[in-house]
Parts: structure tokens; C-alpha cells; sequence
């Protein structure tokens, strides 16, 4: 969009953006002092954010909230907005969480809801405050390496957590039942039979065994041995590698069980034959006694609970061998039980270990699912908000890309975030009784990425090549998102690579001019917001400034040359106030009466 201070006879191939797409966030402390502060600074675009969570504290410049601030708060903040004509964003707090409800090894309903409750204050706030617009929200949804997320034209990994990560790196999954992570490492080894013959897919049923002594034959591999051998075989790794690794447990235990249950009804025999014999000879002792007392002495004897002839016990015997018989009778069936109990155990374990393994499912599938759910229903709830309150445009959630060590900041992911949330949203409404083109149309304005390239350029330090390089890959990649109207809103702040350290618009080696201009090569017409947070007392205006200055949004015309604003800033700008068109509430300078040159009363 050309800016309306240029005419046909301007010369130059600077890049020139409207001013009035650029605008800056005020995050930290008070956010109407903050909107009033960027309103003196000429900034025609304010995102008013919150680092606070849960019970706020106003007392704290990290602990505000959007419920920190009341009906008439809002009220005054939305006029002050109205009048001066300034469009208002919204940033939910990056304190809460993850939408995927991941937190310490799980993923949590209550941790999904919480943060879900989280964006759902910023819409309300959002709804009382602006016209609409992005409610945005980071990503960073759960754990996962970063070798295998892209290759380059050699096939080797674009980004490396660490040195050895392809060996190292974890496989993550998830039992899709209790929310719970696992963490597989690559280089952990697992002992297995060698099979019998070439090609054998279970050695376990038929391993190699050593000629001379007859034993079983092993080997050991690792994970990545087993991944290998999935994706060669067009299988599902997850699956198959926890095949690998609990199948020798599920043998253990199911031939544990198949040994007892077989030992228990050996057991079981043996006590029914005492239990048929004892019967008999009780019978017997009814027509000879004598025959039959001696002839259960005898059969005590053979199944062994005579007592030895040294013991009390052998006279008693003697008399009633009986009792004894039918005591070990008695015994042993419960012996038999106890068998079939252990045997029981076993079997249950095993059966187990096979349900766990159809229930393990990579972490993607499971988080961007959770992950999608929870944005779908933000979005839900801001398109409801958006119609109760008369909203002139869309409120709209904006997901955020956010670190390279956490799923959703690499382009891919981010995408694919979108598109599946997008696609939820699209059911949601669908159930409600919409039609299925409406409901995509409502679904694509209603959630639309945040994307910060601040953030995107932490990516270097993991990045396997020159800078340039990088930058050529991180525009290539935004020109796409672009172009597939995956990004909807914009941040804009410096660093070097490493960390998120809010320095303004070129002052680090993020590649801000090559980025917005692919932007808007791509089409992208919607706003960039400069974020401070990395200058010094007295200087936080400066990212708004150095950002009109590097994207050539010119203010002035003086003798056929342009000026920017940057021209002035370290003179004027942030010096004398500039007065906005009307300031309304508490923002309001006092207007207890002063003599016209202001000069005190003695």
C-alpha cells in the first residue's frame, strides 16, 4: 500500500509503507497510560498487551491483567482510541501456557482450559476496547527435535538443536489415553534374539540358536535402527519401535502366564485325584474299616503327608490319616489358585503392554489436535463476542510463532496450526447449523497468524549454513505463508539470533526490510506492530520511529526532499509532547485554570 505523502514525480526505489500500517505495543504496566503515551506519539496503531496471569496486581508493571481494568477503564480507553482515531490490538498474556495443555511431561485438560479462560479475558477486554481486529496469543505447544524438520538439497538436517542430535535426539509420543509423554532416546540400545533366517520380522518366534549348546543368539540395535527399518518398510515408527521394545516384555510376561496356568492345573489335577481317592475311602471305611484305615495310611504315604515317625503328629496320623489327607487336599487347591492368580497378573501385564502400544501416537498427531481444539474455541468465542458487541471488522484469534525448541514456530508447523485449527473452527460451525462454505469463510477470518520476526530469526543459531543463507530461507518461507493467507498480522523487533530481546528495528541482523517487502510483494496489506522492550529509560518510542524509518513511511516534505520522522526523533521527537486530537477520562491533563503564558501564580 503506497503511502499518501507521495506523488508520481517521487524518485527512488525505497520501500514505502503507509504509516498508518505501522504501530507499536505498549505489553508492560499500565495499558491506558500506555495508549495514551503511543497517542502523543503519533502512533495510529496501538497492541495493548498483558504479562500478567490469573489474580492480577496493578501494583506489579508484569502483573496487570485484562481484568485489572473496569467498565469505565475501557470505556475511556475506547473513546480515547475513537476520537484520535487510533486502531486498538489486543495481546493475551504469553504467561499462561500452551494451547496444546502440555505442562511437566503431559498434556492436561485442566492446563488447555486455563489457558483457553486466559484468551477468553483478552477477548472480553478486546471487545470492549477496540473494533475488532487480532487477539493475539503464542504458540509453543510441546517438545520435539528440530534434525528432522527439514533437509537440505544434500539430505542433511537445515537445523540442529545440537551436534549430535540425529543420534541423540528423543522420540517423543504419546499415550493418546492419558495425555502422557514419553521420551525415547535414539541411542538407547534394546537386546533382541538374531533371526533364524534373512528377513525373519520376529525373531522372537523363531530366533537363532547356537548349534552347539542350543541357547538362543543375540544382537543389539538401537532405536534408530528400528526408525530406519519403519520408514523402509512404510510403517508407522512410533508403532513399530515400541513393537520392538515392549514385545520382549509381552513374551516375558506371556510366557510367565502360559508356565503358571500350566503349573496350576497340574496342581489342580493332583488335588482332584487326592480329593477322588479321599472319597473312595471314606466310602470304604463304612464297609471295612480296618482295610481302609490302612489303605489311606498307605496313600498319605505316596502323596506325602505322613508325618515322620519321630513326630507327635505320626500317632495321630495314624489314627485319623483322614484329616491329613484332606488338609493337603485343601493346600494344594489353594496353591492351584494362587498359580492361576500369578498367571492372571501376567497376563493382564501383557495384555497391557499391547494396548499401549496401540494407543502410543506420535507427539504431532496428539498436540496439533489438542492444540487446534483449543484455538477453535477461542476463535468460537470471539466471533460470539464480535456479534454482541456490534463489532465493526472481525475479532479474530492470531497465534503467534514463538520458540524454535517448541512445536508451532517452525513455517511448517505454524501452517499446519492454522489450517487444523481453522478446519475445527469450520466443524464447530458446521454443528451449529452453518453451511459448510460460511463456516469456512468465518473460520479463515476469525483465526489468522501473528507472525514475529524477532522470533523467526532465533532460528539462525540453530541454522546449518551463512546468514545470508538464512535470511534468503526465512523470506522464502514468510512469502509463502503470505501468499496462502496464512499470516494475517505482523511483529516487528531486532536481536542477533539468540534470544527475544525487543531492540528496534535495525539494530540486530533480523532482515526486516527483505521480510515486510516479500510481504508485500506477497500481498500482505494488513498491520506491522514494533515492539519495545530493548531501549533504554526515555527511548521506547524509538522502535515505532527506527520501523517508519527503515520501511521509507515518509512524514514530512520540505524543499522536494523527504524527511522522516527519524530525521527529528533525537531532536523533537520525545521531547515536546505532540497534542493528540482529544484526550478523554483520567487520561485527561488537569483543567484547573492557568494564566495563558502558564507561568506559575505567586
Amino acid at each position: 500500500m503506497e503511502s499518501d505523502y507521495w506523488n508520481a514525480l517521487d524518485k527512488g526505489k525505497e520501500m514505502r509503507i503507509d504509516p498508518k500500517q505501522i504501530g507499536i505495543s505498549h505489553g508492560i504496566g499500565d495499558v491506558g497510560e500506555g495508549l495514551k503515551a503511543n497517542v502523543f506519539r503519533g502512533a495510529k496503531v496501538v497492541e495493548l498487551g498483558f504479562m500478567g496471569a490469573a489474580k492480577g496486581s496493578r501494583s506489579q508493571p508484569g502483573g496487570h491483567t485484562p481484568e485489572s481494568y473496569g467498565i469505565r477503564e475501557r470505556q475511556e480507553m475506547r473513546e480515547l482510541a475513537k476520537i484520535n482515531e487510533i486502531e486498538v490490538s489486543t495481546h493475551a498474556s504469553p504467561n499462561v501456557g500452551y494451547a496444546s495443555g502440555y505442562q511437566e511431561g503431559a498434556f492436561r485438560d485442566e492446563t488447555r482450559q486455563f489457558v483457553l479462560h486466559e484468551v477468553k479475558r483478552a477477548i472480553d477486554f478486546a471487545s470492549d476496547v477496540t473494533q475488532g481486529g487480532p487477539v493475539v496469543m503464542h504458540l509453543g505447544e510441546f517438545p520435539r527435535p528440530l534434525y528432522s524438520l527439514e533437509k537440505t538439497e544434500e539430505g542433511k538436517p537445515r537445523f540442529l538443536a545440537f551436534p549430535e542430535e540425529e543420534k541423540k535426539a528423543p522420540l517423543y509420543v504419546v499415550d493418546d489415553r492419558t495425555g502422557k509423554l514419553e521420551a525415547i532416546r535414539r541411542d538407547a540400545e534394546v537386546t533382541i534374539p538374531k533371526p533364524a533366517e534373512e528377513g525373519m520380522k520376529d525373531p522372537w518366534k523363531n530366533p537363532l540358536r547356537n548349534s552347539k549348546t542350543g541357547l538362543i543368539e543375540f544382537e543389539t540395535k538401537k532405536i534408530s535402527d528400528f526408525e530406519e527399518q519403519a520408514y523402509k518398510e512404510g510403517k508407522d515408527p512410533v508403532k513399530f519401535i515400541f513393537d520392538k521394545l515392549i514385545h520382549r516384555e509381552i513374551e516375558l510376561n506371556e510366557g510367565e502366564e502360559r508356565r503358571l496356568t500350566s503349573m496350576a492345573q497340574e496342581i489342580e489335577d493332583k488335588s482332584n485325584m487326592i480329593q477322588r481317592r479321599r472319597l473312595s475311602l471314606e466310602k470304604g471305611r463304612e464297609k471295612n474299616p480296618v482295610t481302609a484305615r490302612l489303605d489311606a495310611i498307605e496313600f498319605g504315604k505316596e502323596i506325602g503327608v505322613q508325618p515322620p515317625k519321630s513326630s507327635p503328629d505320626f500317632e495321630n496320623y495314624i489314627k485319623d490319616p483322614y484329616k491329613y489327607i484332606k488338609d493337603s487336599e485343601e493346600e494344594i487347591k489353594m496353591q492351584a489358585e494362587g498359580y492361576k492368580k500369578t498367571a492372571s497378573s501376567y497376563g493382564a501385564q501383557a495384555y497391557n503392554q499391547r494396548q499401549q502400544t496401540d494407543h502410543m501416537v506420535p507427539v504431532e498427531k496428539y498436540g496439533l489436535k489438542q492444540t487446534a481444539e483449543t484455538i477453535a474455541l477461542a476463535a468460537m468465542n470471539a466471533y460470539e463476542m464480535e456479534k454482541q458487541k456490534h463489532l465493526k471488522e472481525p475479532l479474530w484469534i492470531a497465534p503467534e510463532n514463538w520458540r524454535p525448541e517448541e512445536y508451532g514456530s517452525h513455517p511448517d508447523e505454524y501452517r499446519k496450526i492454522i489450517e487444523a485449527s481453522r478446519s475445527k473452527m469450520t466443524e464447530n460451525l458446521q454443528g451449529k447449523g452453518m453451511g459448510e462454505d460460511e463456516a469456512k469463510k468465518v473460520a479463515e477470518d476469525h483465526i489468522k497468524g501473528t507472525f514475529d520476526v524477532g522470533h523467526a530469526n532465533f532460528w539462525y543459531k540453530f541454522y546449518q549454513g551463512s546468514k545470508k543463507d538464512f535470511d534468503n530461507w526465512l523470506t522464502n518461507e514468510v512469502g509463502k505463508l503470505t501468499k496462502d493467507g496464512i499470516i494475517g498480522h505482523v511483529h516487528l523487533s531486532d536481536n542477533f539470533g539468540y534470544h527475544d530481546e525487543h531492540l528496534s528495528p535495525g539494530e540486530g541482523n533480523v532482515p526486516i526490510q527483505r521480510f515486510v517487502e516479500k510481504m508485500k510483494e506477497k500481498g500482505y496489506t494488513g498491520k506491522f506492530i514494533a515492539e519495545p522492550g530493548g531501549q533504554k529509560e526515555g527511548r521506547f518510542h524509538q522502535p515505532l520511529t527506527e520501523s517508519w524509518k527503515i520501511l521509507g513511511s515518509p512524514m514530512y516534505r520540505i524543499d522536494m526532499a523527504s524527511q522522516s520522522w527519524t530525521d527529528i526523533e533525537s531532536s523533537y521527537f520525545g521531547r515536546a509532547p505532540q497534542a493528540p486530537n482529544f484526550i478523554v477520562g483520567d487520561y485527561a491533563p488537569s483543567k484547573d485554570w492557568t494564566l495563558w503564558s502558564e507561568v506559575p501564580l505567586e
